[in-house]
């Protein structure tokens, strides 16, 4: 619903310098995680970036990506918005429900990352906490494919992966989106199904 890791490579480019030479948008749409980027490996970037990652004025102050919170209502009409699990820090909640009530995303309860855990496991984690949801959370919007790692490969759920054009999906159903246009059009497709 915003594109946070744009955010941390904007951040970490001017305060460090760019990888090779590239444009944040190059480096954006290059490398999907920071953790990718070489030159980035550093101890310095790892601080600074475990500081954004926890720091409530970054969160305060993002920008919805095009249409995210539109789309999201939208989709709250067709099924209801039951909870928004995120790997965002414990810390970062307080801001995180403040900033969906004034982009005025439904209303729902916020699962985050336990504190104690890093943020490099994030991907396992989530996947154990759909698998345990299931059924009441049938389906996720992710724009993180990590979580294809780590869901049983049985998971009878639907995974909505926004911003990923192709995707390997192994046994589990994996719907690429690359807008959120894209995220409600395959939604009301698989409601509309469902009905018939």
């Amino acid at each position: 619903m915003a594109d946070t890791t744009v955010i941390f490579i904007e951040k970490i480019a001017h305060r460090f310098g760019t990888h090779n030479g590239m444009t944040v948008k190059e480096i954006s749409s290059g490398f999907r995680y920071i953790r990718d980027i070489p030159s980035w490996q550093t101890k310095k970037i790892a601080i600074y970036l475990k500081e954004l990652i926890h720091s409530e004025e970054l969160y305060r102050n993002l920008v919805t990506i095009k249409n995210a919170d539109h789309i999201i209502r939208k989709i709250n009409e067709l099924i209801p918005i039951i909870c928004y699990i995120t790997t965002r820090p414990n810390n970062i909640i307080p801001v995180t429900k403040k900033w969906l009530k004034k982009h005025n995303f439904p209303k729902a309860p916020i699962i985050s990352r336990p504190d104690d855990l890093e943020l490099n496991r994030r991907g396992k984690w989530k996947a154990r906490v759909l698998e345990y949801l299931h059924p009441e959370v049938h389906s996720i919007i992710d724009d993180d494919p990590e979580i294809l790692e780590y869901l049983s490969k049985d998971y009878p759920g639907t995974i909505y992966l926004y911003n990923v054009g192709k995707i390997n999906s192994r046994n589990i159903k994996v719907i690429p989106c690359l807008t959120w246009d894209d995220i409600y059009r395959e939604i009301n497709i698989n409601h509309l199904d469902k009905l018939l």
